[in-house]
C-alpha cells in the first residue's frame, strides 16, 4: 500500500536472490494475499531484522490468475542460468469457483452502489474477467515463443446447484467444508482419468506427480 506496487514473494530459488521474503511466514504471505478490499481488513508484514512492517491488499486487484506471470517468472530463470533450450510446462489448478453472470434487462440499465453491493459485485466482475482473459492470453503468447512453453489445465467437473451455497467468502460450516472436500475428491477422480485416457496433457500430469517427494500418510 506504500507504492502501490504489486510484490512477489518468492522463495530464494534464484542464484541472484537478495533473500528479501527469507523473514516471511507462510501464513502472513497468505493473509497478505487474500486480504481482499471491501471485504477483509488490510494485513501487515513485520520485517524483524530491521524493526520495520509493510502493509498488503490483495484479492480480486492483481494477477487473479497468475499464469502470466509463472511464464514471465519461468523464461526470466531460465535465461539467467543460460537454459535457452529447455521448455516450460504451466500447470494450472482452479480453486472451484462459482458459475457467473448475469442476464439484465435493458430496462435496469442504471446502476448504482446498492446495486453493484457497494462495490462488491464490480470486484467479482473483474475478477471473472481478468481469469478469462489471462489464461487465453497466455495460450496464444505461448504460441510463439522460440522455446516450447505448455499451458496445463487440472481437469475439473461441473459445479452442482447444491454447491453453490457453499463458494461463498468465508465458508467456514462443517456441512460447506465436507460439500467442498467431496468436490475436491470428485475433481481428483477425474483428474485420474484423464491422466490415463488423455494422450497429450495427461502424461504431463501424471510425471508432474511422479516427481513430486513422496509424503507420509494418506491426504
Amino acid at each position: 500500500m506504500s507504492n502501490y506496487e504489486p510484490c512477489v514473494f518468492k522463495t530464494p530459488h534464484n542464484p541472484d536472490s537478495t533473500g528479501r521474503d527469507n523473514e516471511c511466514s507462510l501464513v502472513d504471505i497468505c493473509l497478505a494475499t487474500s486480504a481482499a478490499p471491501l471485504f477483509r481488513s488490510l494485513a501487515t508484514i513485520d520485517h524483524q531484522s530491521h524493526g520495520t512492517s509493510n502493509v498488503f491488499t490483495d484479492g480480486g486487484l492483481w494477477a487473479n490468475n497468475p499464469v502470466l506471470v509463472a511464464i514471465t517468472e519461468s523464461l526470466r530463470i531460465l535465461k539467467e542460468q543460460d537454459r535457452e533450450n529447455e521448455s516450460v510446462e504451466i500447470y494450472c489448478l482452479g480453486s472451484c469457483g462459482k458459475p457467473e453472470g448475469n442476464i439484465i434487462d435493458k430496462s435496469k440499465l442504471a446502476r448504482g452502489l446498492l446495486e453493484w453491493r457497494f462495490g462488491g459485485e464490480a470486484a467479482q466482475v473483474s475478477i471473472a474477467a481478468q481469469e478469462f482473459a489471462y489464461d487465453f492470453i497466455a495460450r496464444e503468447l505461448s504460441k510463439h515463443f522460440k522455446r516450447s512453453v505448455t499451458v496445463v489445465n487440472f481437469p475439473a467437473g461441473k459445479v452442482h446447484g447444491d454447491l453453490l451455497e457453499y463458494l461463498d467468502l468465508d465458508e467456514t460450516r462443517d456441512k460447506g467444508l465436507s460439500a467442498l472436500i467431496n468436490k475436491a475428491r470428485d475433481d481428483a477422480d477425474k483428474t485420474n482419468s484423464f491422466i490415463r485416457s488423455d494422450t497429450t496433457q495427461g502424461p504431463l500430469i501424471k510425471a508432474l506427480f511422479d516427481a513430486m517427494p513422496a509424503l507420509g500418510g494418506e491426504l
